[in-house]
């Protein structure tokens, strides 16, 4: 028996959204400030959910400036960002205008929470699969 056939989207939900909120969280440290919309719209999207929330206080942003998730996903599938209009320039910059360099704070953002999370998602996955194990009666080492 394969993991894949035992521990899916429900064992790992707890931790995804633990890093969502947690990558959103830096994201809107790290977001430039001129009037607060950018930070203000940065949200997670799932499945569930499928327009943006903000868990950082940002929920004043205009609905059309948070995520929605692509219809084709097909579940277990998160995202952290923002839907406004000039969110992409911010994090890349434009190359046609020189005055308008990359400002990044989604990429940097990423960085430190896969950083800081890396080890707590293992130990997590490593307990869901130690209490599935468990639960079917199958001995783990270590």
């Amino acid at each position: 028996m394969a993991y894949s056939d035992v521990l899916g989207i429900k064992q790992l939900e707890a931790s995804i959204m633990k890093a969502c909120i947690a990558l959103e969280s830096q994201a809107v440290q790290l977001a430039p400030v001129d009037q607060g919309a950018l930070r203000n719209s940065i949200s997670i999207a799932t499945e569930l959910r499928e327009q943006g929330f903000n868990t950082q206080g940002g929920d004043q942003a205009p609905l059309d400036a948070k995520i929605t998730p692509p219809k084709m996903d097909t579940g277990g599938t998160a995202y952290v960002g923002t839907g406004i209009v000039y969110g992409a320039a911010v994090e890349y910059g434009r190359p046609d205008m020189p005055s308008y360099p990359a400002q990044p704070y989604l990429r940097p953002a990423a960085n430190v929470v896969k950083t800081k999370m890396a080890g707590e998602f293992t130990k997590e996955l490593k307990a869901e699969i130690k209490k599935l194990a468990n639960e079917r009666n199958h001995k783990l080492r270590g």
